[in-house]
This record gives C-alpha cells, sequence and structure tokens, in this order.
C-alpha cells in the first residue's frame, strides 16, 4: 500500500464530507430564512450538533473496531448505512419536509451530486495505491462517476430558463439511484465475509476505517438524498407552479 496515496485519499474523504455538511446547513438555513422562521438560529445549531454526533459516532466506532471485517461485523457495516438512509427515506415522505422543498431551487439537488467525482476519483486513486479494489472503480464495475459527470449539465438541462423536464428528470434520478445501489452491491460483495463474491486482495475491507466509515454513514446515503428529494420535488409540483417558482428563486 501507498502510505501518501493513503493519506491522500483520507483528506478527499475528510474535505468532500466537511464540505457536503456545510452544504446542507446552507440550504437548510437558506429555506428557513425563506419562509421567516423564528428559530431559524437554534434550529441550525441543532442540525450542526447532529451532524456532528453522528459522524462523531462513526468515527469512535470505527476507531474500536466495530466494523472490523470479522463474520458478524458485516452487518454492522450495513448499519452504519441504514440509520442515516431510514431517516432520509423518512423526509422523503413527511409532509412537512415536503413543503419545504417546494423552496429549494431544483437546480441545487442535482448540481451537488457532482461530488460524486472526486469520490470515484478517490477510489481510482486507492486502487493506483493498492487499497480498493479495482471493481469499486471505474475501470471495472463502478461507473457512479457518470451521475457526477451528467449532473454539471443535467441540472440546466431540465430547469434552467424556466424549463421543467418532468420525464428526464425523473429518469436521471432512477439511474442515479441504481448506480449508488450497485456500488452498495459492488462493496457488500467485497467485504471479507461469508457472502464476499471477489475473493482477492486489495477487498473493501478499507471502508471500516476512519475516515472511510465516512463514506457509508454519510457519502453515500447523502447521494441518495439527493436523488429522493430531488424526485418529491419533481412529483409536487406542477410544470406551471414550478416554471413560476424558479422564475422566483432566479
Amino acid at each position: 500500500m501507498n502510505s501518501i496515496v493513503y493519506i491522500s485519499c483520507q483528506l478527499i474523504t475528510i474535505l468532500l464530507v466537511i464540505g457536503l455538511a456545510g452544504a446542507i446547513i446552507f440550504a437548510v438555513r437558506r429555506t428557513l430564512q425563506k419562509i421567516k422562521f423564528r428559530d431559524t438560529k437554534d434550529y441550525i445549531q441543532y442540525l450542526q450538533l447532529a451532524l456532528i454526533f453522528w459522524l462523531f459516532i462513526l468515527a469512535t466506532l470505527a476507531v474500536e473496531d466495530f466494523f472490523t471485517p470479522f463474520d458478524q461485523n458485516l452487518y454492522n457495516l450495513i448499519f452504519a448505512f441504514s440509520i442515516p438512509a431510514i431517516l432520509v427515506i423518512f423526509l422523503s415522505f413527511n409532509r412537512t419536509f415536503g413543503r419545504l422543498l417546494r423552496l429549494l431551487p431544483a437546480t441545487w439537488l442535482i448540481r451537488i451530486q457532482a461530488f460524486r467525482i472526486l469520490l470515484e476519483l478517490m477510489f481510482w486513486l486507492g486502487y493506483k495505491g493498492d487499497f480498493v479494489p479495482i471493481q469499486m472503480t471505474f475501470e471495472f464495475l463502478n461507473q457512479d462517476i457518470i451521475v457526477g459527470l451528467t449532473a454539471l449539465f443535467a441540472a440546466s438541462l431540465f430547469f434552467g430558463k424556466g424549463r421543467f423536464r418532468r420525464l428526464e428528470a425523473i429518469i436521471w434520478n432512477f439511474f442515479g439511484i441504481l448506480l449508488l445501489i450497485n456500488l452498495l452491491i459492488v462493496s457488500f460483495y467485497s467485504y471479507p465475509s461469508p457472502f464476499q463474491v471477489f475473493n482477492y486482495l486489495p477487498n473493501s475491507s478499507f471502508l471500516a476505517d476512519i475516515p472511510f466509515i465516512w463514506i457509508v454513514g454519510f457519502l453515500i446515503p447523502f447521494g441518495l438524498a439527493m436523488h429522493l428529494f430531488s424526485l418529491r420535488q419533481v412529483f409536487l409540483m406542477s410544470p406551471q407552479k414550478k416554471r413560476i417558482l424558479i422564475g422566483i428563486i432566479k
């Protein structure tokens, strides 16, 4: 394993987490300010504490070898993804949260998916550094980088200049979700366990370490959240109302 590459991948992961956590805070603050929510400052503080607490819990468990590859610990790794995923699904169907989504620019939920470019480049760099398996990179079974690259222009294509392309947005989001599921499946079958299919080194056991556990417990759930929230937003609004809203926001 190349130690310089490993440290570089750690830094990329940390910066991605910090950047996306900041993006969440920014989006929530902007939305609450639009509805003139009285306790915006307190709510933002609670949200910051919640994010820090979850990331700290994951880091602590990783340090304590809670996710370290053993037969039973595969389920511990699934736990790291399941908790935020359940929260994301709950919010996606929550009526109050749906009303708040109406105030968030539709383009934002798509453009932010560009973070997956850096994530996939990190995987590729880790493969070159001999600690990420090739099947988790775009050289083999993981093509998640396609979503990141298309996110750069898909937002404008679907919702730019008063456009509201519902069908295209729905297809793109479902495609992105399928690629996330594919990444999870490949990682699952590359992890040392009775279910391991890719029985060679390197494997996906690096995901059990800090800060890479945040990929499972934060970055992938974040990508899922942006897809589900974008779909909810598209289904909530008629084309006519959406064009009006886009015009107001811009």
